[in-house]
């Protein structure tokens, strides 16, 4: 044993080297763990998430089955100031259907430029007019001040969703994501 001044140093540097490593290779354990947790928390939960998603869809409309044609809606007439001049109600007066190539080219081309300027461009939801709608609802302080709905999803909601005026919370969020799916459904079978 070496119980000279320098050899007591030199145990002393040893008994401290060897517990930094021990704190090293805990602290090391610990970032491990953690990062371990953290990735089964995530894991979890976006299993969780497609899941709930996988429910919802499973209980949407088959898209075979859904029936797109609008009935039973009043006709408004408005005067170039917005005050409305006359509801049209009355049997044989509300809607007049006529096929596609009795509407003018330019009366189809200006309803798909109002409504949904990409139409021709997505195939049932429109993800710039989602990011664009989000980034204004930001802007605004998360007020909703326009829509990302395509012509399709709007079709969807007003003749199969019916309800969706009623609707609060956690069915509103249900019935959109059944919507976007059907969306997507429906235009692939309808554009092809």
């Amino acid at each position: 044993m070496d119980y000279t001044r320098l050899g007591l140093e030199k145990k002393e540097d040893l008994f401290e080297s060897s517990t930094e490593e021990i704190e090293r290779r805990v602290g090391v354990l610990l970032l491990r763990a953690v990062l371990v947790a953290l990735i089964c928390c995530v894991v979890i939960s976006v299993c969780g998430v497609l899941g709930i998603i996988n429910g919802i869809l499973a209980n949407a409309p088959s898209v075979a089955e859904i029936n797109i044609a609008p009935s039973g809606y009043a006709t408004f007439i408005y005067d170039s100031d917005g005050n409305q001049l006359q509801k049209l109600t009355t049997s044989n007066s509300n809607r007049v259907s006529v096929s596609i190539d009795k509407v003018p080219t330019c009366l189809q081309n200006a309803v798909v430029a109002i409504e949904d300027a990409r139409f021709y461009q997505h195939d049932g939801i429109d993800p710039k007019g989602i990011v664009r709608a989000a980034f204004v609802a930001v802007m605004n302080r998360f007020r909703r001040t326009e829509g990302a709905s395509t012509i399709t999803q709007q079709l969807l909601k007003n003749n199969v969703f019916t309800t969706w005026t009623q609707e609060e919370g956690i069915a509103s969020v249900r019935r959109k994501i059944q919507e976007q799916y059907l969306a997507i459904e429906l235009e692939e079978r309808l554009k092809t």
